[in-house]
């Protein structure tokens, strides 16, 4: 899940900026952390998800970072690295970000001398 209001979060991507947003939970772990800061770019239209994709969709708990794992006939399922089952089913037109996780900024802890 990602900090900020998931309404505000979901506009913007839909008018075409990206954003940057921290992560909350742990559901993405190890891929993502919590603290964690991501850009999420919008997606272009007619672009469609593929299994491996880390995407941000908006739920009823609001904008969830999950990596897809089916698409087709305008159906994804998403599951977080670390959650104990999939996704229910959504439609595509609830994605409204795209994640890539190599881009974020985990947090580097120094041990000690």
């Amino acid at each position: 899940m990602l900090a900020r209001s998931a309404q505000f979060l979901a506009a913007v991507l839909r008018r075409g900026s990206p954003v940057r947003a921290t992560v909350r939970g742990t559901s993405m772990w190890p891929t993502l952390s919590p603290g964690d800061r991501v850009r999420v770019d919008p997606v272009p239209p007619g672009w469609r998800p593929r299994p491996g994709d880390v995407v941000a969709a908006t739920g009823p708990s609001g904008i969830v970072v999950h990596r897809v794992i089916s698409a087709s006939d305008g159906r994804v399922v998403t599951w977080g690295d670390n959650a104990a089952m999939a996704d229910e089913p959504i439609g595509t037109e609830k994605i409204v970000g795209r994640v890539d996780p190599s881009r974020s900024r985990t947090r580097w802890f120094q041990w000690g001398r």
